[in-house]
């Protein structure tokens, strides 16, 4: 009977860690980069954790001042909204750099970029500047990596990726086994022994 029931598979996304660049790479690759366009989308990928999608679909009017930073609005996946928060400085150098009619990043005939093509370049540039293979996407996992390991909760991190749920983010990028101190140390400080000294002590 046993033999006829199946084992159900559990489907996992997780990220293999070795293949996300490093914040340290991601420097590298922004500086080794000769177009400051590319550089631009490059960095703005990285530090916002956008798919490559919502990039190429900012408009203009998306952009919006708030405070000592800019609200970026953004359509995800399953035409949901949401928006991110990027810093001034480099919302003004990518104004600066594309000088958009219509999209934030635009060609120069008022298009918005094209998505394989800035993948293509994207992937060139790492494996001449890096050495190894880089995607549009890897930034966006090297984001989640990067605020996971500062400390961000995965509601936080859910919210600035557009991810339905908290369970995929978690499922995705945390990765981590407890280690047996893990273990010791979370109940190290229970009174079972003062309590079976004191029970001792009663019996005496």
């Amino acid at each position: 009977m046993l033999k006829e029931i199946k084992g159900q598979k559990i489907a996992s996304s997780r990220i293999d860690r070795d293949s996300v660049p490093t914040k340290g790479e991601i420097k590298v690759l922004i500086k080794g980069i000769r177009g400051s366009k590319l550089r631009l989308v490059v960095e703005f990928l990285a530090t916002t954790g956008l798919r490559i999608s919502e990039l190429i679909g900012i408009r203009l009017e998306d952009v919006k001042a708030a405070d000592s930073h800019y609200l970026v609005r953004v359509l995800g996946k399953g035409q949901k909204q949401r928006a991110v928060k990027v810093s001034q400085d480099l919302i003004e150098r990518v104004r600066k750099t594309y000088h958009g009619r219509s999209y934030f990043f635009e060609t120069s005939g008022g298009k918005p970029l094209g998505r394989e093509s800035v993948s293509r370049e994207i992937t060139r540039a790492g494996r001449r500047i890096l050495g190894k293979h880089i995607s549009a996407h890897s930034l966006r996992h090297a984001f989640a990596t990067a605020a996971i390991k500062a400390g961000w909760s995965a509601k936080k991190v859910a919210a600035q990726l557009g991810h339905s749920s908290t369970a995929i983010t978690l499922d995705m990028y945390v990765q981590d086994a407890p280690s047996w101190q893990d273990v010791a140390e979370s109940w190290r400080d229970l009174p079972s022994r003062e309590a079976e000294g004191q029970d001792s002590t009663d019996r005496s």
